[in-house]
């Protein structure tokens, strides 16, 4: 959609190339100041652990592009390369595991149409969003199910807790009629707002890669 409409070259830009924005530093800041407790995010660009915030309390549900897992024995890897393969044969990525005794096939764990997400990470983002008193949709067109319905589960499961859900984004949603609140603008725009609200002026003045907050 952004490609198309308005013709952005980035569009072409490989996931390595890319960098944490504002917004991404601004959920960071807003984690370490103890105001956003669970990201969940379909974008598989690794941009939010490279921002700083803690893997810990992030749910990928469609995979990270540079990480690969041993079929065998389950061991991680985190790359500082992409490491799916274009003419790959059940997510294999043409490595194998560094454990002499294992040996296993590495495979990526990026979600294509018509795989189910990851189970640990969607039964980790639904435990999260049931419990939450406030959910923040940041631009996210939410036509992809499960994760579309994942910002909505408080306010459907218990109305009595008085969960508010918030969407930003330019376009409208199939959801816009469950939010509490619609903002159209950009995400950088809203975060920084907020992080200025709740952690200060200065938030950002520090280096992308290390946010400092007094």
């Amino acid at each position: 959609w952004t490609k198309k409409a308005h013709e952005n070259p980035l569009a072409e830009k490989k996931a390595s190339a890319a960098q944490p924005t504002k917004a991404h530093r601004a959920l960071t800041a807003l984690e370490r100041a103890g105001r956003v407790n669970w990201v969940a995010t379909q974008n598989y660009d690794d941009l939010s652990v490279r921002s700083g915030f803690p893997a810990s309390k992030l749910s990928e549900l469609h995979g990270n592009i540079f990480t690969e897992t041993c079929s065998k024995c389950a061991r991680v890897y985190h790359r500082d390369y992409e490491v799916p393969l274009d003419d790959s044969v059940d997510h294999e990525t043409g490595r194998t595991c560094d454990d002499t005794d294992c040996g296993g096939d590495l495979r990526d764990n990026i979600v294509h149409f018509e795989e189910s997400l990851p189970w640990h990470e969607l039964k980790m983002a639904n435990c999260k969003f049931v419990g939450s008193d406030l959910t923040i949709v940041l631009g996210s067109s939410l036509r992809v199910e499960p994760a579309a319905s994942l910002p909505f589960k408080s306010k459907r499961r218990n109305k009595s807790l008085a969960a508010k859900t918030v969407i930003v984004n330019l376009q409208t949603t199939h959801f816009d009629d469950e939010a509490d609140l619609i903002i159209r603008a950009t995400c950088d725009e809203v975060l920084d707002f907020v992080a200025k609200a709740l952690v200060g002026e200065s938030w950002d003045d520090s280096s992308p890669e290390i946010v400092f907050i007094d």
